[in-house]
């Protein structure tokens, strides 16, 4: 084999390892796109059902319509990925890139609601971390301070007292204040923090709606839980069954 022949066998390996090595480069960022996953092929027709006082919902297990994005850009979301709002900031307007999450309530009683969330644009805790929800069929939807001492229902609902901030036609602004992290924290009423809460009277099929407020919030999964249940938020815990409608 003379020089030439070496020579030119030599630049083809190379030329090889240098595609093999982009071909796996390529395949390592190529993450999966997050969306839907259930046993319906339409995932409005998904009903995520509670057991034992616990209902789990990985937002991106629904028809998500213009406004939110799905991703997985963000490291240590559950599921598959989570949704994030980038329509326009809705501060005054509710219902916009409305979400509807059908559930199903096998036991009866008064639910504290929580969302794991993230700030993904800019790093103040008091913007980008906010969003609207309301239970339209629910027989009550409240907010009430830790120790007890004050409960507020939203604006429109016809129940006074009414929270701080916005809000409208039955719906809450929902916030959390952590930066730079997921957190799981959901709150209503602008200095004067109230957790949240949804009476199902009895057993049967309700709507969780969410709709788009500020710019940049992320919400990777949403928890229902009795008083009685340990450890509900846990990020370890399985999203609930889903069931065809």
């Amino acid at each position: 084999m003379n020089n030439l022949q070496n020579v030119l066998i030599k630049r083809c390996v190379t030329v090889l390892l240098v595609m093999i090595s982009l071909g796996a480069c390529t395949k390592q960022d190529d993450s999966p796109t997050p969306g839907p996953t259930g046993p319906c092929s339409n995932p409005d027709e998904f009903i995520f059902e509670e057991k034992d006082g616990l209902l789990i919902i990985e937002t991106e297990n629904a028809m998500i319509p213009t406004g939110w994005v799905t991703a997985n850009a963000v490291a240590d979301f559950t599921g598959t990925g989570y949704i994030q709002w980038e329509g326009d900031n809705n501060f005054s307007k509710t219902g916009e890139g409305l979400i509807n999450y059908k559930i199903r309530i096998t036991t009866p009683g008064t639910y504290r609601f929580q969302w794991r969330s993230r700030i993904n644009e800019g790093t103040n805790a008091t913007e980008s971390n906010d969003a609207w929800l309301k239970f339209p069929d629910a027989a009550d939807f409240f907010g009430r301070k830790s120790d007890g001492s004050s409960t507020v229902y939203p604006k429109g609902s016809g129940k006074t007292p009414n929270p701080n901030g916005g809000g409208g036609d039955g719906w809450f602004k929902i916030y959390m204040n952590q930066a730079d992290q997921w957190s799981v924290q959901a709150r209503t009423s602008d200095n004067d923090a109230h957790d949240i809460y949804v009476t199902f009277s009895a057993a049967g099929d309700y709507t969780l709606q969410l709709s788009g407020r500020s710019k940049g919030f992320a919400i990777d999964r949403m928890v229902l839980y009795l008083d009685s249940v340990n450890n509900a938020t846990d990020a370890t815990q399985s999203e609930s069954n889903i069931v065809c409608q």
